[in-house]
């Protein structure tokens, strides 16, 4: 029931960002962030792209989805008392966090520094464990966060450095952050991966005239780790290991989607700089 109503979720937030992705295109500025408003208000799906947006100078879209996910947040009051949503806010986000930032199956940022600084576990498994790089809880969401700061930067940086020309410019960066996306909440599961649909896509058509092969590869290499059986691989690690804990090392295998995750982002940038795609766009 649960992977049902996720299913569920990951599909309308798939379906917005695609929404806010077309309607920024065709140059609509208030109805993508309406869209992206609705995302972020549902599950504070792609606030990188807010980033993206206000590094842009896109005010208009920046403004319409700020309201947009105020507005949807207010219409909630009309079925949940005003309470409930600051306890939302101040009280279960934080506290889901707390509870599976360091799960073994959690793909985001959060989940590699809690893997590095507390260790993690599971509950598909009982008894798999991945032991720490280091013993410092305290340190997992702070430099989680500092790390998702630094992505992003470096995201800013590379697309500047690429100088790409007109849509091509909007695309590639609407994919890379989108990849960012991802993977910046504490927690995020297998299925926020669909999210990289657009992302494919846009890299499909930088390689479409890609004389190289090698970008291809990395394509391949891009598409096996979204699609990586992580819980095949999890019940493998706790069959092998259990009782005993994983070490740190082998356990950073559960992470392969993240790593996916990040090496399409940089696929991207690197093929924009380089596709005669951008050219003349």
């Amino acid at each position: 029931m649960w992977e049902m109503v996720m299913g569920q979720l990951a599909i309308l937030l798939n379906l917005l960002l695609v929404i806010a992705f077309l309607q920024w295109r065709q140059g609509r500025e208030v109805l993508g962030g309406m869209a992206l408003g609705a995302a972020i208000a549902l599950k504070l799906t792609g606030w990188p792209l807010v980033l993206w947006l206000a590094a842009e100078r896109r005010w208009k879209a920046v403004l319409a989805t700020a309201g947009s996910t105020i507005g949807f947040n207010l219409l909630a009051l009309t079925y949940l008392p005003w309470t409930d949503l600051l306890k939302y806010y101040r009280e279960v986000g934080p506290l889901a966090s707390q509870l599976y930032a360091w799960n073994a199956l959690n793909i985001s940022v959060f989940g590699l520094t809690g893997m590095m600084f507390r260790g993690c576990a599971t509950r598909a498994i009982q008894g798999l464990s991945v032991s720490p790089l280091v013993e410092a809880p305290a340190l997992v969401f702070p430099l989680g966060a500092l790390l998702l700061l630094a992505l992003c930067g470096l995201a800013w940086w590379g697309l500047s450095r690429a100088d790409l020309p007109g849509k091509c410019r909007y695309d590639v960066g609407f994919a890379v952050f989108t990849c960012l996306s991802i993977v910046s909440n504490p927690v995020a599961w297998a299925f926020s991966l669909p999210m990289a649909l657009i992302p494919v896509w846009v890299l499909w058509r930088l390689l479409a005239e890609a004389p190289d092969p090698l970008p291809w590869w990395g394509l391949g290499g891009v598409a096996v780790c979204l699609v990586f059986p992580q819980i095949f691989l999890e019940k493998i690690l706790g069959y092998v290991y259990d009782p005993a804990p994983v070490p740190f090392l082998i356990g950073l295998v559960l992470l392969i989607p993240l790593a996916g995750v990040i090496g399409l982002g940089m696929l991207l940038i690197r093929q924009a700089r380089l596709s005669q795609a951008c050219e003349g766009t």
